[in-house]
């Protein structure tokens, strides 16, 4: 019950009296859909595949974040102070661009190796209207993360634990290279516990905020 009670806490700050009441009308027509989906008329909150069932050989089963938990990370980063671009490394089927389209970045990108979840996601952003929207510019592309071309300005590299110990390695280190080659701006927003390691080993990312298992780290280099 505390922990339920501490969950409508937190959905009342973050969507306020109207949209929670209205969000609850829909959800006592349609109990098994998740509150986020009902509000935008989206499918992002399916239950994911098996681990490595409909994922590449680096990739991790995909799951949607909790837009609360979205807004409680991201609400640290100067967002409005840089011409970012956002990153979703492993873009599942959507959500966190459609949440990071309510934040005034320059571009949005999304890369996701599981062609369904990629065509899901393309059909979720057609869909997708928000009056709070303050960044049109979103591009999703098929293929695999580890090897998506990087950004050279501003950006805002984010990672819902989209790959095991290869990948994470691989795109860590390919932040790292393009960050030294293009001294900029840059937060990692990485989602989980299993990796945090290679973000915090070499001491080049400082540690901004911490949620349970969610951290996001500044880039020192700049």
């Amino acid at each position: 019950m505390a922990a339920l009670i501490a969950r409508a806490r937190r959905t009342l700050r973050y969507r306020g009296w109207r949209r929670s009441l209205r969000i609850l009308g829909r959800w006592l027509l349609h109990p098994s859909r998740q509150a986020f989906d009902l509000e935008y008329g989206v499918a992002t909150g399916g239950a994911p595949p098996a681990p490595g069932e409909r994922r590449g050989p680096r990739g991790v089963a995909h799951g949607p974040v909790d837009p609360t938990t979205f807004a409680e990370i991201f609400r640290h980063i100067e967002v409005d102070r840089f011409p970012f671009t956002f990153v979703d490394f492993g873009c599942g089927l959507g959500r966190a661009l459609m949440l990071a389209s309510e934040y005034p970045f320059q571009r949005i990108v999304g890369v996701e190796y599981d062609r369904e979840l990629y065509r899901q996601a393309l059909a979720n952003l057609a869909r997708f209207r928000s009056p709070r929207q303050r960044c049109t510019q979103i591009q999703v592309e098929w293929g695999d993360a580890t090897e998506l071309p990087l950004p050279t300005g501003p950006s805002v590299f984010y990672l819902n634990e989209p790959f095991y110990a290869t990948g994470m390695r691989r795109t860590a280190a390919r932040i790292r290279a393009s960050l030294t080659t293009h001294p900029r701006p840059a937060y990692v927003v990485y989602l989980g516990d299993w990796f945090c390691g290679v973000w915090e080993a070499a001491g080049d990312f400082e540690v901004i905020a911490v949620r349970g298992d969610d951290h996001l780290y500044r880039w020192r280099g700049w």
